[in-house]
């Protein structure tokens, strides 16, 4: 357009100019031509593309924006944009949550939204929570391994709230992770801006390091604006999740209740005795402290809070839903709050309740609760000696009807988790290949005066990720095999194989609610 207004030869008809070839300009484009003010752009324009293409977009989103003083990334009001997301938010609220639950993936979800933020620069304002991890090379930096699967599961939701951003989204998911574990609310607002690409994308070292000191987490909390108190109580988060030595080295929980939100991380780290191997400290129970964990206890002012979280629980929940909420938030503005309505979903459960159920004859399977968790004392017993005995969880009776079976298989030499591909079925051995994370708790195989029995702790969600919602039967795979070849690879068919579908496994106590306080009583007629 602008190079044809200076190349072309233009005739005024009366109406509007012509060229030659058909084309036509108003008198208003020539007007732009003509103009000394207009002309020096017209001129720039037209021998520099990419300069017009920078000034147009930005004079259109000028344009676009005209009497509105506070915008989002989706162009609504900001007073408008909360109450038209609540219903999405709500929705996307009980996906994340069925997810949790299902696949105990809250840590993975913590922290999926912990390395979005922490990446923000005050100084700049660059960077933070954005969902820039989307892209590479942010996605590949070796920091963020083993996030992938969190970012896949997450898509499923978006895919059913379409309008809701991912930067909203991931933080989103950790708030629900945080509350479904049985921590405390951290406020939620939407309105982030979603990265465009890899340009967006943020670079290494950014993130916190495991062998930081207390100086080292001090540079990087305070290039986000946050303090020592914040950096213990979002230390803190490790009292979920553990490490996988295939993505980060380090290997191990860092508390033997992996999946509930409470104060064990600062007990446990003013309590245990810890070992250091050269890589990481370790406990006499397998929990593991990184170097950073530890090292809050090396430093006067970090030492403190740490020190007030292990005695106050409730403390730490209120520090951290504040420093979560602030590092969820971090560059982002004109956010707009979301009501959540909290009490659709049942957070705080009733404890569990034991039972016994009969898989076949001569096979007894037990379960009862593990202290005051989610955790659950499994044991099985066959009534003849045997030399392995297992137990899987499955979607419909089936033990190959999942992408990824799981099995638990006891022998004489112990209790191992393995993961039964479809693959397997085919293989010469009938094998299933031990899982890479073992993280089975008090687990024991005996065989003795004529009865098999495995025993083991494990959190109730690895029983019922199959299971539709609100229901508590599971179905559950056995097999054992002959004492003559306890070598023998665990097999999922022949005689000695069987499913059950087992009801109210992991049902729950009934909360019963106090009758109602009684009225007061009336008060005396007043004398006239």
């Amino acid at each position: 357009y602008y190079v044809a207004m200076y190349k072309k030869e233009w005739t005024f008809d009366g109406r509007q100019h012509n060229a030659d070839d058909d084309t036509m300009m108003l008198p208003a484009d020539l007007a732009l031509r003509d103009d000394p003010g207009f002309a020096p752009w017209t001129r720039s324009f037209a021998e520099n593309q990419e300069l017009w293409f920078e000034s147009f977009k930005a004079s259109f989103q000028k344009l676009g924006e005209l009497g509105w003083s506070k915008l989002t990334a989706v162009d609504y009001p900001i007073e408008v944009m909360g109450p038209a997301l609540l219903p999405s938010v709500q929705k996307a609220t009980r996906l994340v949550q069925e997810i949790v639950e299902r696949q105990m993936v809250g840590p993975a979800f913590i922290r999926l939204a912990w390395h979005d933020a922490g990446t923000f620069n005050i100084t700049d304002g660059s960077y933070g929570p954005r969902a820039s991890m989307r892209f590479a090379p942010e996605s590949e930096n070796p920091s963020n391994n083993g996030l992938s699967e969190a970012r896949q599961l997450l898509e499923t939701v978006k895919e059913e709230v379409l309008e809701l951003g991912y930067a909203d989204l991931w933080q989103l998911a950790a708030v629900v992770s945080v509350r479904s574990m049985g921590g405390p609310v951290v406020p939620f607002r939407v309105g982030r801006v979603d990265a465009d690409g890899p340009e967006d994308c943020a670079p290494p070292g950014m993130l916190v390091d495991a062998h930081d000191t207390a100086d080292d987490l001090r540079d990087a909390f305070y290039r986000m604006g946050l303090t020592d108190r914040d950096i213990v109580a979002l230390t803190g988060a490790h009292t979920v999740g553990r490490c996988h030595p295939h993505f980060s080295g380090f290997n191990g929980p860092w508390t033997l209740t992996p999946l509930t939100f409470a104060n064990t991380y600062f007990v446990d780290m003013m309590n245990k005795t810890w070992v250091w191997d050269g890589n990481q400290h370790n406990a006499a129970d397998a929990t593991m402290m990184l170097a950073s964990d530890l090292n809050l206890l090396n430093d006067t002012s970090t030492r403190a809070w740490v020190e007030a979280y292990a005695e106050d629980e409730s403390l730490f929940f209120d520090h951290f839903a504040r420093a979560f909420n602030k590092l969820g938030e971090l560059g982002a503005r004109g956010l707009a709050a979301v009501n959540l309505d909290w009490s659709l979903t049942e957070w705080r459960q009733p404890p569990l309740t034991g039972g016994a159920y009969e898989l076949k004859q001569g096979l007894l399977l037990t379960w009862d609760p593990a202290d005051d968790t989610d955790m659950v004392v499994v044991t099985l017993t066959l009534n003849a000696e045997v030399g392995w005995l297992a137990l899987a969880v499955s979607a419909s009776g089936r033990m190959i009807d999942e992408h990824r079976s799981k099995a638990i298989v006891g022998t004489p030499s112990g209790l191992l988790k393995r993961t039964l591909n479809v693959k397997d079925v085919t293989s010469p051995e009938l094998s299933a290949v031990i899982d890479d994370v073992q993280d089975l708790q008090n687990a024991s195989f005996t065989r003795a005066d004529g009865e098999t029995t495995i025993r083991f702790t494990y959190p109730l969600a690895w029983f019922r990720q199959y299971t539709p919602v609100n229901e508590e039967r599971v179905w559950l795979i056995f097999a054992h095999g002959p004492r003559e070849n306890p070598a023998a690879p665990f097999s999922y068919h022949g005689l000695n194989r069987g499913q059950a579908q087992v009801p109210n496994f992991g049902a729950r106590v009934a909360s019963s609610s106090p009758p109602p306080p009684s009225p007061p009583p009336a008060p005396p007629p007043v004398s006239p």
